[in-house]
């Protein structure tokens, strides 16, 4: 593994294995559709991973992992707020959701 401790080749290593990681789960078939949640963590897992062969998976790349994780719970909470938003707008409205009303 002496190689892999020139930058370039950590870089290089890096980008492959982020590469083939986002090839793979674009082109392999999955058992069944990944949500938005799941794609995210899928996608931003890649790139960790080849920022960690770059960084050697240091201080530097924790806190950036600390730092994705914290963007994700940020996008996870919007979504589920925009979910209880459009429940509470729904029921206002007086669309129940359960047939009774045309919904």
């Amino acid at each position: 593994m002496k190689r892999l401790n020139d930058e370039n080749a950590r870089f290089v290593a890096g980008c492959a294995t982020t590469g083939a990681a986002l090839a793979a789960g674009h082109w392999l078939p999955w058992w069944r559709p990944l949500g938005r949640l799941a794609a995210y963590v899928y996608g931003c897992t890649s790139i960790l991973l080849g920022a960690g062969i770059l960084l050697k998976f240091d201080r530097t790349w924790r806190r950036l992992c600390v730092l994705v994780t914290v963007a994700g719970g940020v996008v996870y909470g919007t979504y589920l707020y925009d979910a209880g938003a459009a429940i509470r707008a729904r029921r206002h409205a007086g669309l129940t959701g359960d047939g009774a009303d045309g919904a």
